[in-house]
């Protein structure tokens, strides 16, 4: 296997940029996400599903160190600094993970309100960061986990984790049911994978279901911990920010037998949630398209989104009762087979 194509979304619900390499850190892709519009209003953060019209602005890179905005009904287009000086501290609550943002500039709260048609305000992620909720972040290993710690992690704007991983072939199987090819970019990956000639087996639709671990290029160690929900957002038609004809809309081939996350039982599943692993040394870490993709670990079972194997209080309860099962009372001494379980 290998990676095919490698994406970043600068800002948040609009067109991705596709790229040939990129550094990967703890938070994904460099500019992955860091900028997203908020409702002036309400103060939500605008999606696709919800907003479809935002599939209507495109984004490239300008450069080492800008950003060319276009919407592409007009060709009008907005240039913006990849990263921009801080403005007015502006407070996000996302998917019930707040953070701080900050303004960028009333040029381009005009030029996204102007299209748009509703007051909309352009933020900046700056050096904030926002948690990962539920069980999606990679959990703890060893005592810690006995203990009762629950997962970790940082994110940008991005919904669950820092990165997304889809396949060509489950891509193909969804294309095939919707009578035309799906516009990968639907599904808003940062990675796809696909088949090459050396596989010693054919790649199936949706094996990355049970995908854990994968190693990417030179020691680039990724974590897939949960599985990706989609909603209506696979649904919008790129070129007029409406809808596809109901019988080709992606959630809809996929209502049927892609439901198979019990945490979201009422959404299909496309795509696995990931996170950077353990690194080997301190170097910096790169991934390009062509790179070898080899599956390091898979899980006999598919994963449950939001779903903790022991509640806190009963891990700690848990705990004291073993270690009090491991001491001698008389010696004083304390067994530690317990620890290596």
């Amino acid at each position: 296997m290998y990676i095919s194509s490698l994406y970043i979304h600068p800002i948040k619900s609009l067109l991705p940029i596709a790229i040939n390499e990129t550094s990967v850190n703890t938070l994904g892709f460099p500019h992955d996400r860091t900028f997203a519009l908020l409702r002036q209003s309400t103060g939500q953060t605008l999606h696709i599903g919800q907003v479809s019209q935002l599939c209507l602005f495109s984004v490239e890179l300008d450069g080492s160190e800008a950003l060319i905005v276009r919407f592409n009904p007009t060709g009008d287009t907005l240039r913006l600094p990849l990263v921009p000086k801080l403005g007015r501290e502006i407070e996000v609550r996302m998917h019930n993970s707040p953070c701080t943002s900050f303004h960028v500039s009333d040029a381009a709260d005009s030029f996204f309100s102007q299209h748009l048609g509703f007051e909309a305000t352009l933020v900046f992620l700056g050096n904030s960061s926002r948690d990962v909720l539920g069980n999606v972040a990679p959990p703890p290993s060893g005592i810690w986990s006995l203990l009762g710690y629950k997962p970790e992690g940082k994110i940008t704007f991005a919904d669950c984790a820092p990165l997304l991983v889809t396949t060509s072939a489950s891509l193909e199987e969804v294309s095939k049911r919707c009578g035309e090819g799906v516009d990968v970019r639907k599904f808003r990956p940062n990675v796809v994978v696909s088949p090459d000639s050396d596989d010693e087996e054919e790649m199936a639709a949706f094996e990355e279901d049970y995908w854990a671990g994968l190693e990417m290029g030179e020691g680039v160690n990724i974590e897939l911990t949960a599985n990706c929900a989609r909603c209506s957002s696979v649904n919008v038609d790129f070129s007029t920010g409406g809808l596809v004809e109901k019988e080709k809309q992606p959630l809809k081939m996929m209502q049927k037998d892609r439901r198979v996350d019990p945490g979201m039982k009422y959404s299909p599943v496309f795509g696995r949630y990931g996170f950077l692993g353990a690194a080997r040394g301190d170097k910096e870490l790169f991934l390009k398209v062509g790179d070898k993709v080899k599956i390091t670990q898979k899980n006999k079972e598919r994963t449950e989104f939001c779903k903790f194997p022991v509640p806190c209080v009963e891990i700690c309860v848990d705990f004291w009762n073993r270690l009090a099962g491991t001491i001698d009372w008389y010696s004083g001494e304390l067994g530690v087979g317990w620890l290596l379980e």
